[in-house]
């Protein structure tokens, strides 16, 4: 009896004990405060003390921070720098997430003398950013006014074989790493990487592949001694080889060459303007619009624009030529087909032919048609030549008689006709034949009577 009250005694001792201990323990714990971790660095600002403390640093950073314009480049990009600071994109942190990436003391650690023996782990901003579009707008801007020239897919003809190039990578603005890149520039100086990711190819390296056949070929001839002119249709020829159209997709000749200059290697050379023989830079690269023209219409491509000239050509029939002047008249082609087509040319040193290459070859075979529908005279138009004497006429151009045709296109299949394509009429002005005299001259006594001389042609178009 008597050891079970001095058990009683002893257990009730030791429960007084633990339970006063736990009630120190509970005061200890409720008077703890925890500090952040020794090492631990915001930017250049090494974190201490309490939450509340870390809290006011990230206050104080955020505010010094935010407004700093940071300049970012990148090597993938032409020259410039984009300028940009946290407050252009209306970015904000949320300090109550920003804190728990920061390690504070705890209390047993602590308690037992450890302090010094917890690690701290670096800390990393992640700022909650919200981004106006206009900001979006402008750096996506930034990035595609400087962005590298890149060598687009091409499909060419060598001999019989296609030959094909595939597109080199491009860039694109990677917008959601913005807010970090800027961050990232803090850090640096004030100077980082503009954020990229690889763009989209316009021709995927898949769907160049589909073009392994050539689906239509049309060539002309032209004189080599017209130096400027054969100069011309070789430049012209040769910035179009390779054009590959994917579906749905529209090709404008002049929006492909732009406005011929001397700047871009044309040459003067003859043209035709309103029904008379000129002379302008690019004069000749017509014939390339046509034999493109032709080589189209027996490929099955959709013409989205095409007009004749204002005088005929001589290197194809009434209705099958396409005249081109910056910026109208327009020569345009639609890619009909599910698949991609290239626009294959090879210039040679007096002939200009056109392939239309794609994906499958057609049993087609193609004739054409035209009808004169009516022709009538321009007549003559006078102009004043004080050089010349009294009687004397000259030509200044031979002019042209208008005519207006109807052109249709046939088709076969495995020699049987089953499609007559109405391709629509083509007037051609003409233009009156220019004659120059003397308006002023005097008659002499004795004045042969003089018949008018004719100057040489010039090739237009």
């Amino acid at each position: 009896m008597a050891s079970r009250k001095i058990a009683g005694v002893v257990f009730g001792t030791l429960g007084g004990i633990l339970v006063l201990g736990g009630g120190v323990l509970g005061f200890m714990y409720s008077q703890f405060t925890p500090k952040a971790l020794p090492g631990q660095k915001l930017g250049d600002i090494e974190l201490f003390g309490s939450k509340e403390n870390v809290r006011s640093q990230f206050n104080s950073w955020w505010q010094e921070h935010s407004s700093t314009p940071v300049k970012l480049s990148s090597k993938n990009l032409k020259d410039g720098e984009f300028e940009v600071s946290l407050a252009d994109l209306n970015s904000s942190i949320d300090i109550s997430k920003e804190l728990q990436g920061v390690r504070f003391t705890e209390f047993f650690p602590t308690l037992l003398g450890e302090y010094e023996k917890q690690k701290a782990a670096e800390v990393e901003i992640k700022p909650h950013v919200s981004v106006a579009a206009q900001e979006l707008k402008e750096f996506g801007d930034f990035v595609k006014k400087h962005e590298r020239d890149i060598d687009r897919a091409k499909a060419t003809l060598d001999g019989e074989n296609i030959v094909l190039s595939y597109e080199s990578a491009g860039v694109a603005p990677d917008f959601e790493k913005l807010p970090d890149a800027v961050l990232a520039a803090l850090d640096n100086g004030g100077k980082g990487d503009v954020p990229l990711t690889q763009g989209e190819k316009a021709v995927p390296d898949k769907e160049l592949d589909r073009i392994q056949e050539v689906m239509s070929t049309f060539s002309t001839t032209f004189s080599a001694g017209n130096v400027s002119r054969s100069a011309n249709i070789r430049l012209a020829a040769s910035r179009i080889n390779g054009t590959v159209l994917m579906p749905g997709e529209t090709f404008s000749f002049n929006g492909y060459l732009g406005q011929r200059t001397t700047a871009k290697g044309f040459k003067v050379a003859g043209v035709y303007v309103a029904g008379r023989h000129d002379i302008d830079v690019g004069g000749g690269i017509c014939q390339v619009s046509t034999t493109l023209y032709n080589a189209s219409l027996q490929s099955g491509l959709k013409i989205a624009s095409r007009s004749p000239h204002s005088l005929p050509v001589p290197y194809v029939p009434l209705g099958r030529d396409a005249a081109v002047s910056y910026p109208n008249p327009d020569l345009k082609l639609t890619n009909p087909y599910d698949f991609p087509i290239a626009l294959a040319a090879i210039p040679g040193k007096s002939s200009v032919k056109f392939a239309v290459l794609g994906a499958k070859k057609s049993n087609r075979t193609y004739k054409f048609e035209s009808q004169l529908v009516s022709t009538w005279s321009r007549g003559e138009k006078i102009v004043h030549d004080p050089s010349l004497p009294y009687g004397k006429r000259k030509i200044v151009d031979k002019g042209g008689v208008g005519r207006k045709v109807r052109t249709w296109k046939l088709i076969y299949e495995d020699g049987e006709l089953v499609e007559k394509v109405d391709l629509g009429y083509s007037t051609y002005s003409g233009g009156p034949v220019i004659v120059a005299v003397n308006k002023n001259a005097k008659k002499p006594d004795d004045s042969p009577d003089q018949t008018p001389v004719a100057l040489p042609e010039e090739a237009g178009g």
